[in-house]
């Protein structure tokens, strides 16, 4: 049983918290809006998923899922933080990486004096999870030890508490052999093969996934267009 904070309460945040807290860990979820935060507390969640809502709130009457505004009161206690914040396109075709970097520096400030694994989840180019290692040690007091993870989601829209309990296979990319131990024990619970890569491997592997889905989607469309004519 592990004290972990997800920071960032959207589809993959928020689905990872609660399966995390129904495993029987204590999850805090950091989001910065209050409002969906209260509702939070009440059970709400502002997205439908099959299934989420009711996990939601069976974590809430357990008291292991603990929705909260403030960094501090819920990284100061984990031993693995989870940054799972969107990474949006800009009109440039770029990634906005801002909401991930900002959180890099609410971590940096709130880490305990000891061992921490910080792991990135939201979907990012290679070398980003490097650039948020660089924030957070700028940032951090001395007394402060923690390392670096990727570990991207593979979540399909209607059947995402399914994939976050039984995904084909999880894919943790670290090179610390204790921050890996740790992030295997965690994942023991999801029955599932798992991948140890390079940080930058785990990286490439999400935007590998997410380009041959988007290729057999364009495919079949393709050969649709062939089909009526």
């Amino acid at each position: 049983i592990m004290n972990i904070t997800v920071v960032g309460a959207g589809y993959v945040g928020l689905t990872l918290a609660a399966v995390l807290a129904d495993f029987g860990h204590r999850v805090w979820v950091v989001r910065k809006d209050k409002e969906k935060n209260k509702a939070l507390k009440n059970g709400k969640i502002h997205f439908y998923e099959p299934g989420l809502r009711e996990l939601v709130k069976r974590g809430l009457k357990s008291g292991r899922f603990l929705p909260t505004t403030e960094y501090q009161e819920a990284v100061f206690q984990s031993e693995v933080v989870f940054i799972a914040v969107g990474t949006p396109s800009l009109s440039s075709g770029e990634v906005d990486l801002s909401q991930v970097f900002n959180v890099a520096g609410q971590i940096g400030r709130s880490l305990k004096a000891g061992y921490t694994v910080v792991v990135v989840k939201s979907t990012a180019p290679p070398g980003t999870t490097r650039k948020v290692a660089q924030i957070i040690n700028k940032i951090k007091k001395p007394a402060v030890k923690f390392d670096i993870a990727f570990c991207p989601e593979f979540l399909r829209e209607g059947v995402a508490v399914k994939d976050m309990v039984r995904p084909d296979r999880v894919v943790i990319g670290a090179e610390n052999p204790r921050a890996i131990k740790i992030l295997k024990e965690l994942h023991r619970g999801f029955r599932a093969p798992i991948l140890i890569t390079k940080i930058e491997s785990a990286e490439l592997i999400k935007y590998g996934a997410n380009s041959f889905l988007a290729t057999k989607i364009s495919f079949a469309n393709a050969f649709s267009l062939l089909c009526e004519k």
